[in-house]
């Protein structure tokens, strides 16, 4: 597709387009061959899943391991030795998607022009904000800049690999400053404004500004990228096309510019129905689903040309039960923040049940801990108070005080009250099918569970609002990246008032108990250290407490998606490998390598 161009005239040869000193990748199985055209659904209107799969680059990234921070658009850096400052280098000769040069000026318009433009940008990222203080740019040259922190900030190079979206801290100056007055009359760009129906100046910006949000059929052709395809066309609603970034700067072993794939069609379809449909007719090439989805998945395999296979997720429990220990009902409450209760709770939970269930017995029923690629995993924590022991539960509930009355045994305070857990629950990710067992577990020692099924907004606003008896959410400090950037093993969601407090100073919410505000201050000690040794040890004392406490109650980890995997599409890694937040689906994996065989 592109030697054409080239041989036009149109297109630089592939030595001018790549820079001095391109990352090498490795493939899964072979060197591929450029060409062909992959098919891909999305089951969301506003973006592509394509984003999340196959385009983001960030500064720097995670390697297959999920651990290993490995450069990327920053070809090196350097931490300075009290963690204050970190010198970056952006690689020499790499370009956006149309050509011009990638440099920090780019660096310098996303910081300051946007990023820190409070009519562009109101808050600035939470990740460069350290101490209460946005982090100093400082550029040295053309291609190296340092970043400055007003207290050490060892964990930097996490927020690097987050640098993407309204988190980016590389924008296409040469491109949007004709949006910015800083860089074009604001007589010029009113009238920009009038014309695409604004009021302001910095609507307009928001709106051309694609590097912020995630791609879809409403981004621009023109728009710079340096992702491994570009949208080029939306033929239809729903229906947008992508292809080759004739400039994009990675290289396979033999130096063979990638990506091999020429163009991907992504769809919007919005129902299950008809997305099984096309699965199974082998419409598409390359497509994530539920672990529910396998026994269709599997059964149509010879007739969908495809093959399927089983991707773990990274989170420590897919379904993680976190009771409100500053629930605005004092009974609840003392309740609550008592840890013989909650581990009460957790004894009286199958778990090897609830994977056999819902799982297919493929996962591993496990206490909420981090994940078994984590450094900050010990094989002992999966096991805190998960056995299945009701009888042991009944004997600390019966101590606690909480006595059996009535035909069906609930339990009830001292004052005759009864004890009641209302949890609302966010439709999918196995929440719903796991809350009727666990109601079931906790019928047997007496726990009345009532739990209904809400929109995901009502369960953030009443999380927000210290409504929640019991929140139901998965647990994302269960990775490196997620134990250092979740504040405190997600206190949020188990005490947002604690939360509240810590996250304004202690101007808001409900100062937490000393030993939580201990525990607060390891969290802070291992973002700021530089010293990863020092890093794991505080990491793992934080571990040891959740699985001495159980802040949150766990009950399955290692669940898996079933990845639908075209047979004419190579290169895709096999069973059990790493997938979830912040990896995308198949960016650890560099879906640039997977390439098409009709053969």
């Amino acid at each position: 597709m592109l030697r054409a161009l080239v041989e036009a005239g149109e297109l630089p040869p592939v030595g001018d387009r790549l820079p001095d000193h391109p990352p090498v990748i490795e493939v899964i199985d072979r060197i591929g061959v450029h060409g062909g055209e992959i098919r891909t659904i999305t089951p969301v209107a506003t973006w592509l899943v394509e984003e999340v799969y196959m385009m983001r680059e960030p500064f720097v990234r995670f390697a297959a391991d999920g651990v290993t921070i490995e450069p990327n658009v920053i070809e090196s850096w350097e931490l300075a030795e009290d963690a204050r400052s970190i010198l970056l280098q952006l690689r020499k000769g790499m370009r956006w998607s149309d050509g011009a040069p990638v440099t920090t000026d780019d660096v310098l318009f996303a910081w300051h022009d946007v990023l820190l433009n409070k009519d562009i940008t109101p808050i600035p990222p939470s990740n460069f904000v350290v101490g209460g203080e946005p982090m100093r740019l400082e550029v040295l040259d053309a291609m190296r800049f340092r970043l400055s922190f007003n207290q050490p900030y060892g964990s930097v190079l996490y927020a690097l690999i987050q640098t993407v979206n309204d988190s980016s801290l590389l924008m296409p100056k040469h491109y949007l400053k004709r949006f910015h007055p800083a860089y074009e009359p604001i007589e010029e760009i009113s009238s920009i404004v009038s014309a695409r129906g604004f009021d302001h100046w910095f609507e307009l910006f928001r709106d051309v500004n694609h590097t912020v949000r995630l791609t879809s059929g409403q981004t621009s052709p023109d728009y710079p990228t340096l992702g491994a395809w570009c949208v080029v066309d939306t033929p239809s609603s729903g229906h947008v096309i992508l292809e080759r970034n004739p400039y994009y700067w990675k290289v396979d072993r033999e130096g063979n510019q990638l990506p091999y794939i020429n163009r991907i069609h992504s769809e919007y379809v919005g129902t299950e129905e008809s997305r099984n449909l096309l699965y199974i007719s082998g419409e598409i090439d390359f497509a994530q689903n539920a672990m529910q989805n396998a026994p269709l998945l599997l059964s149509n395999r010879d007739r969908g040309n495809y093959s399927v296979r089983f991707w773990r997720e990274i989170q420590g429990s897919r379904v993680t039960l976190f009771l409100n220990q500053t629930h605005p009902d004092p009974a609840f409450r003392d309740l609550f923040q008592n840890p013989r209760f909650r581990i009460a709770l957790s004894l009286a939970i199958d778990r090897g049940e609830i994977n056999e269930i819902l799982h297919f017995g493929k996962c591993n029923p496990r206490q909420w801990t981090v994940n078994r690629a984590s450094s900050f995993y010990e094989p002992e924590w999966e096991r805190s108070y998960a056995d299945y022991n009701p009888d042991e539960a009944n004997r600390i509930l019966d101590e606690l005080g909480l006595k059996r009355k009535g035909p069906q045994g609930w339990r009830h305070f001292e004052n005759g009250r009864q004890v009641i857990i209302n949890p609302v629950v966010i439709e999918g990710g196995f929440r719903p099918e796991t809350m009727e067992l666990v109601a079931d577990y906790w019928a047997e020692i007496g726990v009345l569970l009532s739990w209904r099924v809400v929109r995901t907004e009502l369960v953030m606003t009443k999380r927000d609002g210290n409504l929640l008896d019991l929140a139901v959410y998965p647990c994302e400090s269960s990775s490196d990246i997620g134990l250092i950037f979740h504040p405190l093993l997600q206190i949020n969601y188990w005490a947002p008032l604690w939360s509240d407090w810590f996250r304004s100073d202690g101007n808001r919410g409900e100062k937490p108990p000393a030993k939580i505000q201990s525990l607060w201050q390891v969290w802070m000690r291992m973002r700021q250290t530089g010293d990863r040794t020092e890093r794991i040890r505080l990491g793992k004392e934080i571990v040891r407490s959740q699985s001495e406490n159980l802040y949150g109650i766990g009950l399955v980890g290692g669940t898996m998606n079933a990845i639908l995997v075209s047979n004419r599409l190579k290169n895709v890694p096999g069973d059990d490998v790493l997938v979830g937040w912040p990896f995308g689906v198949a960016s650890l994996y560099h879906a640039e390598q997977f390439f098409v065989n009709e053969k």
